[in-house]
């Protein structure tokens, strides 16, 4: 998980930033565990995807690790099961990608 390319690791591995904040919420250090759950911009895209697949959206903090167990234990064939895990797993991806996309942007507006 830590090989997100978050401002946090980022500055761990010696690129100097401007600021480690969230560029989307602003309120928190960009870790990896904020980019794919924390953050209330990525709360919002899981809410609407466990709404969709009728899951309860968890009323406490998880870690990704805990909503992907979560999610594991839910009723349904194993078939569901499999595209449920799918779909999560292509979220994290989604939000892991602009992530980088975002710091790329912040990187190079910094070597101006």
């Amino acid at each position: 998980m830590n090989r997100i390319p978050s401002k946090e690791n980022l500055t761990i591995r010696g690129v100097q930033l401007a600021s480690i904040n969230c560029d989307r919420c602003g309120l928190r250090v960009e870790s990896s565990q904020h980019i794919l759950w924390e953050c209330w911009t990525a709360k919002a895209v899981w809410w609407a995807i466990l709404v969709w697949l009728r899951i309860p959206f968890p009323t406490t903090d998880l870690s990704v690790q805990e909503l992907l167990g979560l999610v594991a234990n839910q009723r349904g064939s194993k078939d569901w099961r499999k595209l449920v895990e799918a779909i999560l797993m292509i979220t994290i991806w989604v939000n892991s990608i602009n992530c980088e996309t975002n710091v790329r942007k912040t990187i190079s507006l910094l070597s101006y």
